[in-house]
Formats: C-alpha cells, sequence, structure tokens
C-alpha cells in the first residue's frame, strides 16, 4: 500500500485494524498516517505497535498523541524513542506523563529534552527522575527547572544534583528549597552560593541553617547577607559564632540582630567587635543588653 492508498483508508477502518493487519504496517506507512488516522488507533492498537513501527512516528505525530495515547504504547517502544521524537513531545504531554511510562524514558532521552520541557514534569515526577537522570541535566536544562520543581524536591533527589549543579541555580529557584532540604545542602554547596543566589535565600532557609553550614561561609558571603537575614539565624548558632566569623560582620549588619539573638552574644564576641560594627549597634539594641555584654560594648 503507497501512500496515496494509505490517505484513502477512513478512520473507521483504522480503528477496526485487527493485531494481524496492524502488524503488516511499515515504519514508512506509521510515519505517512495522517493526524485522523493515527488519532483512530485505539489504546490497545498502539500498545500492539512494534519498536520499529514506532519508530516511524515523526515528532508532529507524536506531538499530537494524547498523554492517554502516549501512555499505551509499551515499555520498550517508549524506551526506544529517538532524542528527535522526543523532541516532538509538548509540554502538556510531558506534564501529564504518568509514572509509569515516565519509568520507561531512559536518561540518554532525559538528556535530550528542552528546558521548556524539563519546566513541564510534575514536581512528582521531576522528584521521581533517578540519580543519573537528575544529576546529568546540564545548565539549559536546569535554567527550565520551575521554583514548584524545586519545592517538591525530595531529600534523595536533591542529594542526586551535583554541586555545581546547585552553583548555576537562579536565585529564585535557591530560594524554592524547602528549608530542611536547603539546610541539607553539603557543605561545599553552601560554601559555592554566589552573590545573586544568596539573595534569593529566604529567612526561613537561613533560620534552618546550624554551625557547621553557618561555618562553611565564606567572609565574603557573610558579608553579603542582608541585615533581615542576619535576625533570622537561630539564637544556636550566634551563641556558637567564633570571633573570627563575628569579625566578617559588616556594621549595617548589626541592627539587623533581634534581642534574642543579642541575649547570646558573648562578652568575648562583642569585646572582639571592631569601632565599624559597634557603631551599628542601636540604642534599643544596647539598652538590651546584660550588664556585663554592656561592659563588653564600651570596652571594645
Amino acid at each position: 500500500m503507497n501512500a496515496t492508498q494509505l490517505k484513502g483508508v477512513t478512520t473507521t477502518q483504522i480503528a477496526g485494524l485487527t493485531a494481524a493487519a496492524l502488524s503488516h504496517l511499515s515504519s514508512t506507512q506509521i510515519g505517512e498516517l495522517a493526524s485522523a488516522q493515527l488519532a483512530a488507533l485505539n489504546t490497545t492498537n498502539l500498545g500492539l505497535l512494534a519498536t520499529t513501527q514506532v519508530s516511524g512516528l515523526t515528532p508532529t505525530q507524536i506531538s499530537l498523541l494524547s498523554t492517554t495515547n502516549l501512555g499505551a504504547l509499551n515499555a520498550t517502544s517508549v524506551g526506544s524513542l529517538t532524542t528527535t521524537q522526543i523532541g516532538g513531545l509538548t509540554t502538556a504531554q510531558i506534564a501529564g506523563l504518568n509514572a509509569t511510562v515516565l519509568g520507561e524514558l531512559k536518561d540518554t532521552q532525559i538528556a535530550a529534552l528542552a528546558s521548556t520541557q524539563v519546566g513541564a514534569f510534575s514536581a512528582t515526577n521531576f522528584s521521581a527522575l533517578d540519580t543519573t537522570a537528575i544529576s546529568a541535566l546540564n545548565a539549559t536544562q536546569l535554567k527550565g527547572v520551575t521554583t514548584a520543581e524545586i519545592a517538591g524536591l525530595t531529600a534523595t533527589a536533591l542529594g542526586n544534583l551535583q554541586d555545581t549543579q546547585i552553583a548555576l541555580l537562579a536565585s529564585t529557584q535557591v530560594g524554592a528549597l524547602s528549608a530542611t532540604n536547603f539546610s541539607a545542602l553539603d557543605t561545599t554547596a553552601i560554601g559555592a552560593l554566589n552573590a545573586t543566589q544568596l539573595k534569593g535565600v529566604t529567612t526561613t532557609q537561613i533560620g534552618a541553617l546550624d554551625s557547621t553550614r553557618v561555618g562553611e561561609l565564606h567572609n565574603t558571603q557573610i558579608a553579603l547577607l542582608s541585615s533581615t537575614q542576619i535576625g533570622a539565624l537561630n539564637t544556636t548558632v550566634i551563641a556558637n559564632l567564633t570571633t573570627t566569623e563575628i569579625g566578617y560582620l559588616q556594621g549595617t549588619q548589626i541592627p539587623g540582630l533581634t534581642a534574642t539573638q543579642i541575649t547570646q552574644l558573648s562578652t568575648t564576641n562583642i569585646s572582639s567587635m571592631n569601632s565599624t560594627q559597634i557603631a551599628g549597634f542601636t540604642p534599643a539594641q544596647v539598652q538590651g543588653m546584660t550588664e556585663p555584654q554592656v561592659s563588653a560594648y564600651l570596652a571594645a
């Protein structure tokens, strides 16, 4: 049957094809099916298509498949889709992928997705990508990752991101990490956050950091934190700050310290402050100090 003859086959006839009849269609003929004819194939027939037949589907045809029909393709066929065919998947199809179809996609196919396609995953499906797929996302793909996908990352999925990938995240993406996940970033990732990313860090994320993580922040990073971010550090962290770390604070950050945080400043830390830092304290902050703290403040 040539292309002209194939065009004459009605959608009713297509829908009524038996498994035996369907098996006689070549990959070329499959690729010549019009959109209406392709839509006439029921889910059972689509599941019967051999890998060689599915290979004949054009990117345009792939884009016309409903999420139900896409899910009807057998596992081998889904896993054999070429990178060109993968490029035909629409964002709506990506968003509607069920867990079964997602599990059939190979890491090489995930790696072929455009940034808009990566950004179309549901938060659950994005988090379900395996270790290799997550760790292989390139800079362009990472730009497409939505804040919803970032927020939905499980601790395991987050652990699959490499430090080099975290360094590529935008400030809004960094700010979308749950407080638990942000505080779980390894010390290398924390220490590599750049100025733009630090601006996106929320007070909730800052408050979740422990002394170890804060200790990994470099002097230049601490100096870039806003007074509001400084005011979000938990009191245990404040109490454990070394004189070296205290020395990284800028005078403009000092007003951000809360009354509770100030009660946790040791007299040693206060007395180690430079004149710019001491000048940063507001009258209200000084009034809230204990007598030993005031003595250290006056002696600094």
